[in-house]
């Protein structure tokens, strides 16, 4: 009886042993189970959210953009020459006279709340940018000739020789995003961000076009001016990713890809005014309305830092970068045109589109508190 006793009791010591080294509490686990990551991705990496813990983020961004759109050269530039030996025979030079943007700031501020329990964001941002440009239209050799891309400057009154004009152009953008984020998906050192959400957009351009010219039956000097006007107001769905490279002290490369399915109806019309001697004029003045799909990409890239404070109750996020936005079929500008049916008189014919799209690009300087 003593011997199995003793039996018993060793096997019971060898029983403790075994579940003490393979608890991680106690001090006999093993060095595999105590090792910890190197590398942990931060709880939250994107600008416009916030670590677990945090409840309401904001974020402002200064944007310093260049506009950019087919479709919106005033004239095309005619040179025409005669080679020797054969003058009955000449040779006629085209360009077009390309409009030059310049950059100018905007803004996109924003308001959201981080849901803890399902870790998503809910997320409203404001995007505002508008710009403005004037461009002289001239023509310096006497064998250069001045064609309107944007209809007959002589208008009902005939043909007029254009000498030089100026063309004005004004943008007014604006875009309103309502947004819902799920968690990130994590993998080592990137993480990645799905969103979707509602896009409304106000897209409004008008352009004014000047033109001084000789009519070339009365040989009168006049001025003719174009008004235009190309209005747009859409909503739609949006689509998006964000992803961040992590490079460690909560520095990371991010990326982000994004795009929208809009539809929307587009304003347009043209006033057309001409001027001549004695206080004689004439006019034409048409609208339309169109319904039409405008989708829209949009591409951001750059360098970011982020860091919770104040025993991780407050959030800190820096942003610099590049952007690119594109918005097709944005230009549906009319230019109208006059065909002489006899006796000096003229008819308006079918109004001409001049499709383009709308590109915005430039610099991004972001900086976003969450609490």
């Amino acid at each position: 009886m003593k011997k199995l006793a003793a039996l018993l009791s060793l096997f019971c010591s060898i029983q403790a042993f075994a579940n003490a080294t393979n608890d991680p509490r106690s001090s006999y686990s093993s060095s595999a189970q105590m090792q910890q990551p190197k590398f942990q991705v931060p709880l939250q990496t994107h600008f416009d959210g916030a670590p677990d813990g945090i409840g309401f983020f904001t974020f402002g961004e200064f944007l310093y953009w260049r506009a950019d759109e087919d479709g919106l050269a005033p004239v095309v530039k005619q040179t025409t020459f005669t080679p020797a030996p054969a003058p009955l025979f000449f040779f006629a030079e085209l360009k077009m006279d390309e409009v030059s943007f310049a950059f100018s700031p905007g803004f996109r501020i924003g308001l959201g709340y981080h849901i803890d329990p399902r870790d998503w964001d809910l997320t409203a941002n404001w995007t505002e940018y508008h710009t403005r440009f004037a461009n002289p239209i001239l023509s310096s050799p006497q064998n250069e000739r001045l064609d309107s891309l944007w209809g007959d400057p002589g208008g009902s009154v005939g043909t007029v020789d254009l000498l030089n004009g100026a063309e004005r152009y004004k943008l007014r953008y604006d875009t309103i995003d309502l947004v819902i984020k799920p968690s990130y998906f994590r993998y080592n050192y990137f993480s990645f961000q799905p969103r979707i959400g509602v896009q409304a957009a106000w897209i409004l351009q008008n352009v004014i076009l000047t033109f001084n010219g000789i009519h070339n039956i009365a040989l009168v000097n006049t001025v003719s001016t174009m008004t235009a006007f190309n209005d747009y107001r859409g909503v739609g769905l949006l689509a998006g990713m964000n992803m961040n490279w992590h490079l460690g002290m909560g520095v990371s490369i991010f990326g982000d890809l994004s795009g929208s399915f809009a539809i929307g109806r587009f304003k347009v019309g043209q006033s057309f005014r001409i001027f001549l001697p004695n206080d004689t004029r004439a006019g034409s003045d048409l609208t339309d309305k169109v319904i039409n799909l405008s989708p829209n990409i949009h591409i951001k890239a750059g360098l970011q830092w982020d860091r919770a404070v104040y025993y991780e109750k407050v959030f800190l996020m820096l942003r610099a970068g590049y952007e690119q936005l594109i918005w097709f079929n944005q230009n549906h500008f009319l230019a109208l045109y006059f065909e002489d049916i006899g006796g000096g008189a003229q008819t308006i014919n079918e109004p001409r589109r001049r499709p383009g799209n709308l590109g915005l690009s430039g610099w991004m300087f972001s900086a976003g508190l969450g609490f």
